[in-house]
């Protein structure tokens, strides 16, 4: 189920891409970071991208999109709104929202901006509304369905169902099974015997699972210190974080990063040289 909705989404993507003459990339959570699912929908994949990236380096991008790009949505200018990347182009950021949260962006563009590229489109005006639409009828409802409803088999009781949504919205905070059952009026005992009851998975592999993909992701995309994605993450400090990761890895934190960024490095060497 899920690998169809990353098709429709990329398809999705792929026809923004035709209708504004450039890349439409989705970005996931408030940190605005890559979905290794999609395709060249994840990453910008025109020449003036790669080539700016090859000349300055990738960091510059990752921490535009993560620090810079998620701060504004964050920030009291959430909506839609055109804004100017590093190389001097601009994009087209929508945000997308679910169960009161941010699930993502989609990022439209490079648009020519002042970056003298004559062989990038310019942004025209008109296209906001049209964007808009598209995202919100089209593109919206797949993240929602891909971010919101989890793979886990809730039994159809509302009560996991409330903890499920409660727990992937706050893992990064302090979620306990104690808090967790104060929110559906449960002893914690009785959530834990109904949790693996109907998920089939108990309550601590849930929401470590959580934040162990959180980090993979902040570890893929982001320049974090590995201290800083053990906090984003929800772990309380690296050497734990470093135990639990491993486990489920097979890797520490940084040979994770150094593995990623070599397969992303490879992965834009190839859309560079089509032919090599």
């Amino acid at each position: 189920m899920k690998e169809h909705i990353i098709q429709l989404l990329t398809e999705e993507l792929y026809d923004l891409s035709a209708l504004t003459g450039t890349c439409c990339l989705w970005k996931y959570s408030p940190h605005l970071l890559t979905d290794p699912r999609l395709g060249a929908q994840r990453l910008h994949n025109c020449s003036f991208c790669l080539k700016f990236k090859e000349e300055k380096g990738e960091n510059i991008c990752v921490r535009h999109d993560t620090e810079t790009l998620a701060g504004l949505l964050r920030s009291s200018r959430p909506g839609p709104q055109l804004v100017r990347c590093p190389a001097g182009a601009e994009e087209y950021l929508i945000p997308v929202t679910g169960s009161s949260r941010l699930l993502g962006a989609v990022l439209c563009g490079p648009f020519r901006g002042d970056s003298g590229a004559a062989d990038l489109p310019l942004w025209r005006k008109e296209l906001a509304p049209v964007l808009e639409r598209c995202v919100c009828k089209r593109i919206a409802p797949l993240c929602r369905d891909l971010y919101l409803t989890h793979t886990v088999h809730n039994g159809n009781d509302p009560r996991i169902a409330a903890v499920i949504d409660y727990v992937t919205g706050s893992f990064a905070d302090t979620v306990t099974l104690e808090t967790a059952a104060q929110k559906v009026f449960l002893s914690p005992s009785r959530l834990s015997h109904l949790f693996k009851e109907k998920c089939g998975v108990d309550f601590s592999t849930f929401l470590t699972r959580l934040r162990v993909n959180e980090a993979e992701a902040l570890l893929r995309d982001t320049a974090c210190s590995i201290e800083e994605v053990a906090l984003r993450s929800g772990f309380g400090d690296r050497s734990h974080f470093t135990s639990i990761f491993k486990k489920y890895n097979g890797l520490p934190p940084a040979k994770f990063r150094k593995k990623a960024r070599e397969e992303i490095s490879l992965f834009r060497k190839k859309l560079l040289n089509p032919t090599e």
